[in-house]
Formats: structure tokens, sequence, C-alpha cells
């Protein structure tokens, strides 16, 4: 599954951005996460592949596309919100510097 491979950290984050704000965009995710194209593109596969995720591309110029959850991709909510409070708590407790990477999608956060 998605936390087993070396891109894990991406995949959450894709994840967070979905939960935020509904959907990601391919080159907004880019910019935001400051990946290569095709990293993010494997990853964005590899959560279709499981599931999670589903692409939705728009007609017209210029050209959209967003990724949106899938029912099973919903239930991981919970679950990613509870995972990010864990992991800044711990960065706050052992006064680990929070960067714009570890609070890219962590605003909802306390």
């Amino acid at each position: 599954m998605f936390l087993h491979t070396i891109g894990g950290k991406w995949k959450m984050l894709i994840l967070r951005g979905i939960e935020q704000k509904g959907f990601v965009r391919f080159n907004e995710t880019k910019r935001v996460l400051s990946a290569s194209g095709r990293i993010l593109q494997t990853h964005l596969r590899e959560l279709e592949g499981d599931g999670l995720i589903q692409r939705i591309d728009y007609p017209g110029y210029p050209r959209r596309t967003d990724y949106v959850f899938t029912e099973v991709g919903k239930t991981l909510i919970p679950i990613i919100n509870s995972i990010y409070k864990w992991n800044i708590k711990r960065m706050k407790e052992q006064q680990i510097p929070i960067t714009t990477e570890t609070s890219i999608y962590h605003q909802d956060i306390d």
C-alpha cells in the first residue's frame, strides 16, 4: 500500500492537500511540494491504482485536471489528520523546526 513505498511522505502530503481543498491539481502540487513532474505523476498514479483518489479531466483551455478522493479515500481523512497532529506535536516537543515542506498542509492543526 502507499505508506510502504519510498514516496510515502509525498503521498501523505497529496492526500492532506485533497483533504484541505477538496482536490489537488498537478502543476500547483508540483510547485508547492517542489517535486519533479515524474515523481509526482508516479505517486498520483499509485494513489489512483490503490483506489484512494480519482483523476477528473475537464475539457477546454487551459486544460485542467483535478485529483479528488474516492469514497474509500475519504475514509482516510481522520487517520491522516491524526498522523499530522501527532507529527507536529512531536516536532514541537523535540524543537524541530517546522519548515515550509512540513507545514504545507497543516493549516488546521493545533
